[in-house]
C-alpha cells in the first residue's frame, strides 16, 4: 500500500510541474505560438484575470521602467490586435520618461523588440521633412510664403488656378492641390525615369481647387518639400536630416536604412505586403540631387525612444531634451499652426494635426503612419510636455477617420491619456 501511495504521489508531482511550466510559457518578447490572439473577444476577457505583471525587457540607463501596471495593461492590448512587435516611448515634461518593448523584431530569428530596435515608420516621417525645412528657415535660406517654382528651378502652378501662388506653407499644410495622383503614385521607385518637373507640371498632378482654400493628404507635396530642401543645399535629404536634426539629438535614424549606424537592430514588418530587412536596405537616393522624392514621406527609419526625442523639441519650445537649440520658438509655432480645419475637431499642422477629436475635452497633436503592415502614431500636448510614441511592426487594426487614428493605436494612447 506505501509503495502505492508513493506511485501516486509521484505522478501528481509530475502533472504539478507540467501544468506551472505551461502557465510560465509566455514570456513579454513574443506570443504562445500555440495560440495566436487572432480572436479580439478572447482577448478582452484577459483583462479581469488577477495576473502577477511580467518584468520588461532591459531599458537604457537613461529612461526608467514603466509601471507593472501599465507594461501589463499595454501588454494585454498588444495581444489584442495580434501584434508581431511593437515600441513604445513615453514622454513626460518634454523628456523621454519610459519605453516598453513587445514581440518580435524578427521572427524568423526570434528576435525579440529592444527599446534601440529600428522601424521604418511610415508617414511619421512627413513631421521630421517638414522640420529639416523649418530649420532651413531659422537659416534664412527659404521662406513659407515663397513660390516654390523659384527653389524648384520651373514654374508650378496649378492649371485650373494659374494665377495663384503654390508656396511651402501651403505644401506642409497639404492645402497646396498638389495630390498624389497615378503619375506620382507609378513612379515611385527611385530609379524612374520620372522627373520631379515633369510631374509638377503634369495637370493630372492637380486638384480642381484653388491653392490655399482646400485641404487633400497628399504624399507628393511633402515629397517637393524635400526635392526643395536638395535644390537650396546642393545636399541630398537624408545628409540633411543628419545634419540639422539627427546628429544634434544624438540618435541613430535615417530616411536610408543602408546609412543607420548598426543596421543589425533593423526590425522586418509583417503585414499586407511586408518588408523585409534586405529590401529596407536596398533602397538609395535618386543619383541626382532634387530628385529623391520617394523618401521623405516615409521611409524614416528610427526607434520609438529617438522619436520621443525629436517631438520634445515641440514640447521645449525648439530646443533639444538637454537644452541645445534645433528650432526657433517662431518656427515650433508654425509647426503647431492649423492653416484650415478640414474636419469639425483636425486641424492642419505642418506634418501633424491639431487633434481634438482623440481624448475628450483635450487637444493633443498626432499623426498616424501605416505601410507594408507598419502602424504607427505619436500624440502629444505641448503644454504640459507629456506626449506619447507607438510603433507596431504588424497588427490587425482598423482606422478611424473621426478620430484620426488606428484603433490599436488609440488604445495605447488612451493608457497614457486616461479619459
Amino acid at each position: 500500500m506505501k509503495d502505492r501511495i508513493n506511485k501516486l504521489f509521484a505522478v501528481f508531482s509530475v502533472l504539478l510541474v507540467l501544468v506551472l511550466l505551461v502557465s510560465c510559457g509566455k514570456g513579454r518578447t513574443g506570443k504562445d505560438k500555440t495560440k495566436p490572439y487572432d480572436d479580439a473577444e478572447s482577448t478582452v476577457e484577459q483583462t479581469n484575470v488577477v495576473t502577477e505583471p511580467e518584468t520588461s525587457a532591459a531599458f537604457d540607463s537613461d529612461v526608467s521602467e514603466l509601471t507593472e501596471g501599465f507594461a501589463h495593461q499595454t501588454d494585454l492590448i498588444s495581444e489584442k490586435y495580434s501584434t508581431t512587435g511593437v515600441q513604445i516611448a513615453v514622454i513626460k515634461g518634454g523628456k523621454l520618461a519610459h519605453t516598453y518593448e513587445y514581440g518580435y523584431s524578427d521572427t524568423e530569428t526570434e528576435t525579440p523588440v529592444s527599446a534601440d530596435s529600428k522601424f521604418r515608420v511610415a508617414s511619421l516621417s512627413k513631421l521630421t521633412t517638414d522640420m529639416v525645412f523649418m530649420c532651413l528657415c531659422d537659416e534664412g535660406k527659404v521662406s513659407l510664403d515663397t513660390d516654390i517654382s523659384e527653389y524648384l528651378g520651373f514654374t508650378v502652378r496649378n492649371p485650373y488656378y494659374p494665377d495663384v501662388v503654390i508656396t511651402p506653407e501651403m505644401l506642409m499644410s497639404h492645402t497646396g492641390t498638389v495630390i498624389n495622383s497615378m503619375d506620382f503614385l507609378n513612379s515611385r521607385n527611385n530609379g524612374s525615369s520620372a522627373k520631379l518637373s515633369s510631374l509638377l507640371t503634369s495637370k493630372s498632378s492637380f486638384a480642381k481647387a484653388e491653392p490655399g482654400t482646400y485641404y487633400e493628404y497628399s504624399n507628393f507635396s511633402v515629397a517637393t518639400i524635400g526635392a526643395i530642401c536638395e535644390k537650396v543645399t546642393g545636399k541630398y535629404f537624408d545628409e540633411l536630416a543628419a545634419e540639422y536634426l539627427f546628429e544634434p539629438l544624438g540618435i541613430d535614424a535615417s530616411y536610408l536604412a543602408s546609412k543607420l549606424k548598426n543596421q543589425n537592430l533593423l526590425a522586418a514588418l509583417y503585414g499586407s505586403g511586408g518588408l523585409s530587412v534586405s529590401k529596407q536596405l536596398s533602397v538609395a537616393s535618386h543619383p541626382e540631387i532634387g530628385q529623391t522624392h520617394h523618401l521623405v514621406q516615409g521611409n524614416l527609419t528610427i526607434s520609438a525612444k529617438d522619436y520621443a526625442k525629436v517631438l520634445s523639441v515641440l514640447c521645449n519650445k525648439g530646443l533639444s531634451d538637454d537644452g541645445k537649440r534645433i528650432l526657433s520658438e517662431k518656427s515650433v509655432s508654425e509647426i503647431l499652426k492649423s492653416r484650415m480645419m478640414y474636419e469639425e475637431n483636425l486641424g492642419t499642422g505642418f506634418g501633424l494635426v491639431e487633434n481634438r477629436a482623440l481624448l475628450e475635452g483635450k487637444t493633443v497633436y498626432t499623426h498616424t503612419g501605416r505601410n507594408n503592415g507598419m502602424y504607427a502614431t505619436f500624440a502629444f500636448d505641448p503644454v504640459t510636455g507629456n506626449g506619447i510614441v507607438v510603433l507596431t511592426s504588424g497588427a490587425q487594426a482598423t482606422y478611424n477617420e473621426k478620430l484620426s487614428a488606428y484603433d490599436n493605436c488609440t488604445e495605447y494612447i488612451r493608457l497614457l491619456f486616461p479619459q
